[in-house]
């Protein structure tokens, strides 16, 4: 992506359909890259806890499924002075340990309801 697209500002603020909150905190592409990184932690740390016998809920407290989207805003602020390239990075290295550790699992492990 040229430079100067990775910070181009997004505005969505005059499409009145669009009305979820990432439609307004989200507003370049780091911050999205972000947002990804971030929920790749996520993940990684549920498995991992799960798997070493700790059973752990996906999102962390004060968290919640009703709650999750303060938990975004935090991600957002946690993360307004990481630049592009950081951000990226970041990205990639998650992207990877999730690919890696997905294929450590059968298709039985992902896909059975309620195997572990």
């Amino acid at each position: 992506m040229p430079g100067d697209a990775q910070s181009i500002i997004f505005d969505f603020s005059n499409d009145p359909k669009l009305k979820e909150a990432h439609w307004a905190r989200d507003k370049n592409i780091c911050d999205i890259l972000i947002h990804l990184f971030e929920w790749h932690q996520l993940l990684l740390k549920w498995i991992e806890a799960n798997l070493s016998g700790e059973s752990k809920p996906f999102l962390p407290q004060p968290y919640n499924w009703k709650t999750y989207g303060d938990m975004n805003i935090r991600f957002f602020e946690k993360h307004q002075a990481t630049s592009y390239e950081d951000a990226n990075s970041m990205l990639h290295a998650t992207h990877n340990k999730v690919i890696e550790l997905i294929e450590t699992f059968t298709d039985e492990e992902l896909f059975t309801k309620k195997y572990y």
